[in-house]
């Protein structure tokens, strides 16, 4: 069990897909990392395991929370939009994250491994950014941290302002912008962690079975999520994740 304390964020608006009972099942698999689902849908028909804890929230009430901390209205029109406003968790969700070490957010469409084997209290303790794909990307629950993404570059023509102002996706969470933003926050003692599993983790897989485990689905729009075709792969030495497929979590195999 880890010592650091976190909670992975997820908002979703509509009905969840069919497969969503198994990433239930695999996130009470582990107790150690809670999960936190904000949606409007009826989750009555669930099994929830008991550290996935549901809020009821509307994408509006979502919108006000944002517009809290910035200077002007922000744009929240479709659930799409919410993958741009991901780095901004930590202020939006502040009131739920009281004690918690780290947050996260994290896509719907992802069969959960053993995480504690690969998010380690090493790890948590060296970095205060995790990872860089939206759909696992975990951050330090400090508050320079957390408004790291209301930063503005000097040099840059566009900012978080330009990304909140118009509902049209600009990959806030995953793209250059976003990077640059942390990479420069460094000088100020932020530390990010981008490479994915291999460089912590490759000792561990020399001779045991890795897998990378990856659930086939249509779409997750409504959570940011993005059609692709998803397929189960073998890792020899290392966790791999690809860009191409929709979930990337690895497990020791027997």
């Amino acid at each position: 069990m880890n010592k650091h304390s976190v909670a992975l964020i997820l908002p979703y608006f509509g009905k969840f897909p069919n497969y969503f009972p198994l990433w239930l099942k695999s996130a009470g698999a582990n107790p150690s990392f809670t999960f936190m689902i904000f949606t409007d849908s009826d989750m009555s028909a669930y099994n929830i395991p008991a550290n996935v804890h549901v809020h009821a929230m509307t994408l509006e009430e979502i919108r006000r929370r944002a517009a809290k901390y910035l200077d002007f209205e922000p744009v929240l029109e479709t659930p799409y939009k919410l993958c741009d406003y991901r780095p901004m968790y930590g202020l939006i969700f502040e009131d739920y994250l009281k004690g918690y070490d780290f947050w996260g957010h994290v896509d719907p469409d992802i069969i959960w491994g053993n995480m504690g084997h690969f998010i380690t209290d090493y790890l948590l303790g060296k970095y205060d950014r995790l990872f860089r794909r939206g759909h696992l990307n975990l951050y330090r629950n400090t508050d320079e941290v957390n408004r790291f993404a209301l930063h503005k570059l000097p040099g840059w023509n566009i900012s978080y302002r330009d990304v909140f102002r118009t509902n049209s996706s600009m990959h806030f969470d995953e793209a250059y912008l976003a990077e640059n933003l942390f990479s420069n926050l460094r000088g100020g003692g932020i530390r990010n962690m981008t490479e994915l599993f291999s460089q912590t983790h490759s000792q561990n897989a020399n001779s045991s079975s890795v897998w990378n485990t990856t659930l086939r689905a249509k779409s997750s729009r409504r959570s940011g999520g993005s059609k692709a075709g998803c397929t189960v792969s073998r890792c020899s030495e290392t966790c791999r994740v690809s860009r191409n497929t929709c979930i990337s979590i690895c497990r020791r195999g027997p």
